[in-house]
């Protein structure tokens, strides 16, 4: 399943942009999507300026053992400096569900989001840089109102209903750490391959509480 929305002009809203994205990937491919509120959680998170674009949960179909990719979150950076990125992570996955490889998609990108892909790599992914060391420019820099899509490579290593809720951004700003929650998640129904795709890949049990404000 591939979801993206066309460049954004400056001054858009990056919420919105992520909104249209993932209703994108509903329409397109019978996706399910759940909006989570806010895009960043305060719990198991250190102050800082690194937000999510939006959040929301998006379920999709894979092969089994096939390598794709999910790009749903976006980070922003609402102070004045500039972010440095040390590492994304997925925050409790399911068992079964391997992190291959991690990207950023800087503000050059094509789309502002591509919420996942069916294969790795992907065409529809551009301006792809390490994740480490990456600098994450302030929203009121020149392109800094697209923030960066963490796109992950992942591989479903069993058949069944795999995923999780949110993703994790390590970073630093000058010489202080910070580790950022974000509500953007995926729910995967892996099938072996030659069994038909399910009419539909439902999203079950419940998001992580996220604390009011």
């Amino acid at each position: 399943m591939i979801a993206a929305d066309p460049p954004r002009r400056r001054g858009a809203r990056p919420a919105r942009a992520l909104r249209l994205a993932a209703l994108a990937a509903a329409l397109v491919a019978a996706a399910l999507v759940v909006w989570l509120g806010r895009g960043s959680s305060a719990d198991e998170a250190t102050p800082g300026p690194v937000r999510g674009a939006e959040g929301s949960v998006i379920s999709a179909q894979r092969k089994l053992a096939h390598p794709f990719s999910f790009g749903l979150a976006v980070a922003l950076n609402t102070g004045r400096e500039p972010a440095v990125l040390d590492r994304i992570s997925i925050v409790r996955p399911a068992s079964g569900l391997r992190l291959l490889d991690t990207r950023v998609a800087g503000n050059d990108r094509r789309y502002a989001s591509v919420v996942t892909t069916p294969g790795w790599p992907s065409r529809q992914l551009t301006d792809l840089h390490p994740v480490r060391g990456y600098k994450l420019p302030p929203l009121s820099a020149p392109g800094g109102e697209r923030g960066a899509e963490l796109v992950f490579v992942l591989r479903a290593e069993r058949p069944g209903h795999l995923g999780f809720w949110q993703v994790a951004v390590d970073y630093r700003v000058r010489d202080r750490r910070h580790h950022a929650v974000l509500n953007s998640g995926l729910q995967v129904c892996s099938r072996p391959k030659g069994q038909p795709y399910l009419k539909a890949c439902p999203i079950v049990g419940h998001p992580p509480a996220t604390p009011a404000g």
